[in-house]
């Protein structure tokens, strides 16, 4: 049996990966409905597979959304409990930035492998994930990515401050 705590991070954790979920779903469609009929990605040539996309995309970010779930909820809030706001955001998002980055590398490295049928160390795919990193398009999804760590994040701290204050016996008077 896992223990109350245990529940509760649990239960914390979740949205993230649904957050992560439904923002990736969203992106994945908005992203077919701008590529239409096309089998690549214009600006980089790089393979474009809808029907595969359609489900890898939103399986990592949901894996993504619940791994940075578990770093804030376990790691992050205690680490920054007693820092200023402002350093909070700071700090989390440099560590974000680097988890999104290692998740654009990775989801990129996957596709090209898929789409490729290619090893994981072959020069093609990692030539196609180069291409994909130097583009335009990669800060475009990198902003899509950062709007979908600020919801996150303003998600958790207000579920907190709640959270908090429902304990202190008293709720906002804005909810």
């Amino acid at each position: 049996m896992l223990s109350p705590a245990s529940k509760r991070n649990i239960s914390r954790i979740i949205p993230f990966g649904l957050l992560w979920l439904l923002f990736s779903l969203a992106y994945t469609l908005v992203e077919k409905g701008l590529l239409a009929q096309l089998n690549y990605y214009p600006s980089t040539g790089n393979p474009y597979n809808f029907s595969k996309n359609i489900f890898l995309t939103p399986a990592i970010a949901s894996v993504t959304g619940l791994l940075i779930g578990t770093l804030e909820i376990l790691y992050f809030n205690k680490l920054f409990i007693h820092k200023s706001f402002t350093k909070k955001i700071i700090y989390k998002s440099a560590a974000y930035l680097v988890i999104v980055v290692i998740f654009l590398v990775a989801l990129s490295a996957i596709t090209n492998i898929i789409e490729l049928h290619k090893p994981v160390f072959s020069k093609e795919v990692w030539a196609n994930v180069r291409l994909f990193l130097l583009d335009y398009s990669f800060l475009s999804v990198l902003l899509y990515i950062a709007s979908t760590i600020l919801v996150s994040q303003f998600y958790n701290e207000v579920s907190e401050t709640t959270s908090q204050q429902k304990k202190k016996g008293f709720l906002c008077s804005w909810i």
